[in-house]
Parts: C-alpha cells; sequence; structure tokens
C-alpha cells in the first residue's frame, strides 16, 4: 500500500489522522496542480479498490480499475435517475479554483526538479 511505504510523512500522516485515504488525496491535489497550471500531463490513477474510490476519482484523465469492480458497477441495483447522478469531483473549474499554500508549490516544484534531474522526463509535470 503507497501510505504504508511512506509512513513518517507529515502530509500523509494529517490525511490519516483526518480519516482521508492518502492516496486518493494525493491524486485529488496532482490533479488539481495539472490542471491548474495548464501542464499538458495526464494523471493516471490505479489500484482502485472498491466502488467508492472508483467515485471518488470521478474526472481524472485515466483510472485503472479491476474488471470486478466493473462489473459490481454493472450490477449495482440503483433507480435509473440515480445511475448516472454521480457527480464530478475533480474538473478543470475546480483545479482553477483550488489553492494551494506556498509549501505546497515548493514541493511540487521540487519534484519536478528531481524528476527530470533523474532523467525520467516522460513523468515531469
Amino acid at each position: 500500500d503507497w501510505a504504508r511505504n511512506h509512513s513518517g510523512d507529515p502530509e500523509i500522516e494529517a490525511a490519516i489522522q483526518r480519516g482521508e485515504d492518502p492516496g486518493l488525496g494525493l491524486v485529488t491535489k496532482a490533479y488539481n496542480y495539472i490542471h491548474k497550471y495548464g501542464h499538458k500531463s495526464k494523471l493516471m490513477a490505479a489500484a482502485v479498490r472498491n466502488k467508492q474510490d472508483l467515485f471518488s476519482l470521478l474526472g481524472v484523465d485515466y483510472v485503472i480499475a479491476p474488471l470486478k469492480i466493473l462489473q459490481s458497477l454493472k450490477e449495482s441495483i440503483t433507480a435509473p435517475d440515480e445511475k448516472y447522478s454521480y457527480v464530478r469531483r475533480l474538473s478543470p473549474q475546480s483545479a482553477a479554483n483550488h489553492n494551494f499554500t506556498a509549501e505546497e508549490d515548493i514541493a511540487f516544484v521540487v519534484l519536478q526538479y528531481e524528476t527530470y534531474r533523474d532523467g525520467h522526463s516522460d513523468f515531469y509535470v
């Protein structure tokens, strides 16, 4: 699990204390950063564990979801008017309105530099 491998990180610990999934929080933050500042990168979320995770990621550029979860969506029993009423949680508009702290902006710039420096320019935001 991503969060277990990054234990001790203050941001992850804070997300866990708030009762949030730190991986979903990271995807949301990365999506907002990419789309707020107009980077050409696209974000792909993976390791979706359940339908709730999938709904939390509505709007992300790409999602890799296990077949089991996709089948459970198909087999869900919901009223027709509810079936397609899910709210997109990530959008370019919500990203544009997101306010990053100075520390968050610096952390993304440092990550971009380190990624580029290490030769992983394909991951460069």
